[in-house]
């Protein structure tokens, strides 16, 4: 069964801020709302709960043993502390929930009960593609100018492991894992996933016009087609969000069988610039899953008009109630478009009484 022949349920309550949210993931799925309504929320539930998985059966070699599962609920503490700080559950709340689901079978699931998450087990069976083998949140373009820190703690946790002084050195784990997969060398075994990586290079550099080159020092230099040659510090930020994408892609980043969340790439983007990236998520999601969550109108707008003809896109809104947040599915992005075009009115009014 290919992972895109069917669609992912998640459901969550009390989970952080979330109260509530029905989220059906589909190719493309478009999370819409004004900050601090939960939209974070979704990625981190997600990485957390798709990394526990892989990595404790990487830890346990896919043994299907008791020992897994122990492993699995300690691999998700671990992710719980370092993507929600040991706060997953919702203040207020005596416990919480949230569960993955595709075609009515259970592929993740977790529940919080006295302040504490429980990871229970999936309900597997011999397709290997039906779950997730890794999931990615890419938020900031920032990354490049923090890849020198990274390496330094990179230095610092292998010192420590064979010195055995068994400190805890503390990073944003989000950034971390996007500076690992720039670092890491790509798989060339993976041949086809490698072409949809280079697919999407491809389609970034015409976007750009111009190339991300690794230099011999390690670092990134960034390369207009009408020339120059520019390091990082020269590079303006909407410049280097497209470069970290492509740096990520031909890294083999993105692939069939991983989810990629894309937190608010609006940021550092002028208008124009969005709609470049609107037109490169619909063209990326024709190869894989995206999540993307948004504050902007025109990154939204964008990516319905892109995808009319190409793609199915999956649509939610995130709202902000006295008792909690709530994201809910929509069959169109109309009520996404009236929360994220609000101020306009307001700024009409101001225009009026300034007058």
């Amino acid at each position: 069964m290919s992972l895109h022949d069917n669609h992912f349920d998640l459901t969550i309550s009390n989970i952080g801020v979330i109260s509530s949210a029905n989220v059906r993931i589909e190719n493309l799925t478009v999370i819409g709302g004004p900050n601090n309504s939960g939209k974070s929320t979704i990625g981190k539930l997600l990485m957390a709960m798709i990394k526990s998985d892989v990595i404790s059966k990487y830890k346990n070699n896919k043994a299907k043993s008791s020992f897994e599962k122990k492993t699995r609920a300690k691999v998700f503490c671990d992710m719980e502390a370092m993507l929600f700080g040991k706060k997953l559950f919702r203040f207020g709340s005596d416990e919480g929930s949230a569960k993955l689901e595709r075609e009515g079978n259970r592929v993740y699931e977790i529940t919080v009960r006295d302040k504490k998450p429980y990871m229970l087990d999936a309900e597997t069976n011999d397709d290997s593609e039906q779950y997730f083998r890794d999931a990615m949140i890419v938020s900031t373009p920032l990354i490049w100018d923090m890849i020198d820190l990274f390496r330094s703690v990179q230095a610092l946790k292998e010192a420590s492991s064979v010195l055995n002084l068994g400190q805890k050195i503390r990073y944003p784990y989000v950034q971390w894992d996007v500076f690992t997969k720039l670092e890491l060398a790509k798989d060339e075994e993976a041949d086809s996933d490698m072409d949809v990586g280079n697919e999407f290079a491809h389609k970034i550099m015409d976007i750009i016009a111009g190339d991300f080159q690794k230099n011999k020092s390690g670092s990134y230099n960034w390369k207009p087609r009408h020339g120059g040659n520019y390091d990082m510090v020269s590079t303006a930020s909407g410049v280097k969000w497209f470069g970290l994408l492509l740096a990520l892609a031909r890294n083999g980043a993105f692939r069939k069988d991983r989810l990629v969340i894309l937190d608010e790439p609006e940021t550092h983007l002028h208008p124009e610039w969005q709609l470049k990236m609107a037109e490169l998520l619909v063209f990326m999601s024709k190869k894989m899953h995206l999540i993307v969550t948004t504050h902007s109108p025109y990154l939204s707008e964008a990516i319905e008009l892109y995808s009319e003809q190409t793609s199915d896109v999956s649509w939610h809104a995130s709202i902000p109630e006295s008792d909690g947040c709530i994201i809910k599915h929509l069959d169109c992005p109309q009520e996404i478009y009236e929360q994220l075009y609000s101020p306009i009115p307001k700024l009409e009014d101001l225009r009026v009484n300034h007058d």
